[in-house]
């Protein structure tokens, strides 16, 4: 079963178990370090890798675009660290 999750990097789910796309793990493992030096910028990861870091959004996708022409990347953007200690209260329906 495929399933479309955080952003839409699609994953395969077997007896609920998510496999990640490679380029979402490594963001999600550095998110905490690049949100204290790039916070609200705009990251491209390819290979496991950041390999830039943008303003804007539109000018990390035309760089993708031009740089790894179809190649598999991740862009997404680089919250600050406050967004990691806000405390989240689920309310029942």
């Amino acid at each position: 079963m495929l399933a479309r999750l955080a952003g839409g990097a699609a994953r395969t789910l077997n007896a609920g178990v998510i496999d990640l796309d490679p380029n979402l793990e490594a963001f999600y493992a550095l998110r905490p370090q690049l949100a204290e030096t790039h916070a609200g910028q705009w990251v491209i990861f390819h290979q496991e890798r950041p390999v830039g870091f943008y303003s804007a959004q539109e000018d990390a996708v035309q760089m993708a675009r031009l740089r790894f022409r179809g190649s598999p990347c991740l862009i997404r953007q680089v919250e600050g660290s406050e967004w990691y200690n806000q405390p989240v209260q689920l309310r029942s329906a």
